[in-house]
């Protein structure tokens, strides 16, 4: 029989190494052309077959609906469709975000208008709203736990959906990625929403693989870090001086591995 996982025999020592590591918080380092993406294919693998009772997600995630199909159809030529079986998956960053919310809502945390549980996310406004051309971008914020439509007032005009059409649109249930992630930066802001979001992260997942993580921004990297907080096992890819190295290289969590082109830091 053989014991060797699907495609190990072919990873450099260096690769095998950041894709078996045991570490709980894993910060995984290559240049362009290192091999990144198969150490991340391996590292799911490794981690949705661990010899565990323990059936929460395995989920990793890409900022792009390319890259992360790429991660999804490496994996099932690799291990099988049965490492994508539910609930494990690989899912865009805004999808996770998008649930989380949907959470928060069926908990009674947040109210939407209308009292909607489940939203229909678009990508945009622009093909499903007029616009006009003004100073004043609708948005949605919070008033206590409940979302609200409002504007903010921008230096420069351009063009933005109507606040009328998008103050309705919301009552529909319906919203764009861009405003699910502000009512999301604005609860974040309450401790006892994150403390909520931490609990469903530790009941749902137990390992979190993201990449490319260097073109996360500050609400992707505050989830990030809820979810390491949650006791979750997080990897991070991404390449060497990209931003985001700081927000790893930053806290008490920090050893290092160094060999050939791949640093391991976590």
């Amino acid at each position: 029989m053989n014991s060797h996982p699907p495609g190990a025999r072919s990873l450099t020592p260096e690769q095998l190494l950041a894709a078996a590591s045991t570490r709980r918080l894993l910060y995984i380092e290559a240049f362009p052309g290192s091999g990144k993406t198969t150490v991340s294919n391996q590292r799911f693998g490794f981690h949705r077959f661990a010899r565990t009772a323990d059936h929460r997600a395995v989920v990793a995630v890409s900022f792009t609906c390319s890259a992360t199909e790429e991660i999804r159809s490496r994996v099932s030529r690799q291990w099988g469709s049965s490492a994508l079986g539910w609930p494990h998956r690989i899912v865009t960053l805004d999808t996770i975000l998008n649930d989380l919310l949907v959470h928060l809502l069926w908990s009674g945390i947040l109210q939407w208008p209308g009292n909607h549980l489940e939203l229909d996310v678009l990508d945009s406004w622009r093909t499903h709203l007029p616009t006009i051309y003004t100073r004043d971008k609708p948005v949605l914020a919070l008033d206590g736990t409940c979302i609200v439509a409002g504007s903010i007032r921008q230096v420069e005009r351009e063009g933005h959906v109507d606040l009328a059409a998008f103050t309705s649109a919301i009552g529909e249930g319906r919203c764009t990625h861009e405003n699910v992630r502000e009512v999301l930066q604005a609860a974040l802001r309450i401790e006892g929403i994150r403390a909520s979001v931490k609990t469903y992260f530790a009941t749902t997942i137990r390992s979190l693989l993201v990449d490319e993580v260097y073109d996360a921004n500050d609400l992707d990297l505050e989830i990030i870090r809820l979810a390491a907080d949650a006791g979750l096992s997080v990897t991070l890819v991404g390449d060497p001086g990209r931003p985001s190295t700081d927000f790893v290289a930053r806290g008490p969590r920090t050893y290092l591995v160094s060999s050939g082109c791949w640093t391991l830091n976590a």
